[in-house]
């Protein structure tokens, strides 16, 4: 194991929010390796990977992989092994604290036991967020161990923004994906704008403007080229006539079909079959 920098705090008078105890980067982590029973710690840490990648398994039943960018926290009174797999490394910034303050973040679901890891990239971003919460203030002293304490919880509030973000963005990539399949279900007609809005629990009106601002187009011009798409499919891969193709995507008439594919594509359905068929 090589430390690269390590810093200890535990003989210095703790506040009464909290105190962070000892701080380090290593190099080449050998973790915490598995035995009975598991290692049990009286306050709290985290372990931020910089490099490299193994596994963590806590006594709560958590199993995971873990990567580069990916921040361990370790609770209080619950066992955890974890380092690097075999043939495998890590390098990691740790950071060992306890506290009141500390319990009230995991009373109120801030620090969550059934949320041990994270993942955060930037990587060098986080790193020297983590990094400086502790090395830019060296000095002992209370008064330099609360400024300390405030220091980490200030890091921890941009990981829990973050990490809000983060849920915000997958939860608009499961509605946006809910969308596009509602919009594309049926090509034969036109969808029922107010009947998808509603289904995904919101006013056409908001509908409308969400989906724009996400997709640079109205939800009418999105199903309108997917349509042009499939009708573009049909022509190169079928043997059908432009006629039943029109009328397999609901058009009255092979006239209003080839208007709007020339309105979308920019040329003929037949001589777009023409350039681009075998």
């Amino acid at each position: 194991m090589a430390v690269v920098a390590h810093i200890t705090f535990n003989d210095e008078p703790s506040s009464a929010l909290g105190q962070v105890i000892v701080a380090g980067i290593i190099r080449d982590s050998p973790g915490i390796a598995p035995k009975k029973p598991t290692r049990v710690l009286d306050h709290y840490a985290l372990v931020y990977i910089s490099d490299g990648g193994g596994y963590f398994e806590d006594a709560l039943g958590h199993r995971h992989p873990l990567r580069r960018g990916d921040l361990l926290f370790l609770f209080p009174q619950v066992g955890h092994t974890y380092g690097p797999g075999e043939h495998e490394f890590w390098y990691e910034i740790f950071i060992v604290f306890e506290g009141p303050i500390f319990d009230l973040w995991r009373e109120q679901g801030l620090l969550d036991p059934q949320r041990p890891v994270l993942h955060l990239e930037p990587v060098d971003y986080w790193f020297k967020q983590f990094r400086d919460a502790i090395w830019s203030v060296p000095q002992s002293g209370p008064e330099y161990g609360l400024v300390r304490v405030c220091l980490l919880q200030q890091v921890l509030a941009q990981v829990m923004v973050h990490e809000h973000k983060q849920g915000n963005d997958r939860v608009d990539q499961l509605w946006l994906s809910e969308a596009k399949t509602l919009l594309t279900a049926d090509y034969r007609q036109q969808p029922d704008y107010p009947d998808i809005a509603s289904r995904l629990g919101m006013s056409y009106d908001g509908f409308r403007k969400r989906f724009t601002r996400e997709t640079g187009v109205s939800p009418a011009r999105y199903h309108t080229l997917r349509r042009m798409d499939r009708a573009c499919e049909f022509l190169l891969n079928q043997n059908q006539t432009v006629k039943e193709i029109a009328h397999q995507l609901g058009f009255s008439d092979e006239y209003h079909f080839s208007k709007r594919f020339k309105q979308i594509i920019g040329m003929s359905p037949t001589g777009f079959r023409a350039l681009f068929g075998s």
